[in-house]
């Protein structure tokens, strides 16, 4: 009976090894410092405004007179939360034509979705006995789910940055039956550049911005997409 017994590796493969993994290191750093040019530049215009935007909403800041800010603290963020016209507007947000703007872009990915879930799952289903929703609950929305995520959160980002459309049908104004159309984004445009109350409307722009970031993390986890499918 003879036993068989596992070659131990030898020294040029344990060489080539360890020089794959230098070269895949210096790929790496290379591949970071490729990188860094862009990074710089997307944080000077995406970071930089983002923290001044928060800077402003603690200050009571108006345009007309720039030399005159005072800090006030969380006071802007206590008047957002407590206004009936914010909160108004907040559920005026998501109107008819934005959704019917985005409908067709919305069924393409979908379309696109479905056609790459392979025949032969269907097949199987159906051999197994699987028809109608059974079928449509276990092969095509689990295969669905990134696209379905994808879409969800790109059309809710979307919904919540609605001002073209309101704008021109109402021409910016205040009255009906523009304030019955205006939206957050309308709201903070005319307290920013209207009203120059700069801090009042970045305090509604950081609002804004945590609403859709919750509502994005929720989507997240109410539809889980299985890295490993």
């Amino acid at each position: 009976m003879s036993a068989t017994v596992a070659e131990a590796p030898t020294a040029p493969s344990r060489r080539a090894k360890k020089a794959q993994t230098d070269r895949t290191k210096a790929e790496r750093k290379l591949a970071w410092w490729l990188c860094a040019p862009a990074v710089f530049v997307m944080l000077a215009v995406t970071a930089y405004p983002i923290i001044y935007a928060v800077y402003l909403s603690l200050l009571r800041a108006d345009l007309r007179f720039p030399d005159d800010n005072a800090w006030v603290g969380l006071n802007n963020y206590i008047t957002v939360l407590t206004s009936s016209v914010w909160w108004r507007d907040f559920w005026h947000t998501i109107i008819i034509m934005s959704v019917w703007k985005v409908l067709g872009y919305n069924m393409v990915l979908l379309l696109v979705g479905l056609k790459n879930i392979p025949a032969s799952l269907y097949e199987a289903a159906a051999i197994d006995g699987a028809f109608g929703w059974r079928l449509f609950r276990r092969i095509t929305l689990p295969l669905l789910r990134p696209i379905l995520l994808f879409v969800i959160v790109v059309s809710t980002i979307n919904a919540y940055n609605v001002f073209t459309q309101v704008y021109v049908m109402t021409q910016g104004s205040q009255a009906a039956p523009g304030a019955q159309l205006r939206v957050l984004v309308t709201d903070i445009y005319q307290n920013g550049f209207q009203f120059f109350k700069m801090g009042y409307a970045s305090a509604e722009a950081v609002v804004l911005t945590l609403i859709i970031l919750a509502l994005t993390l929720v989507q997240f986890k109410v539809i889980r997409v299985d890295e490993g499918a």
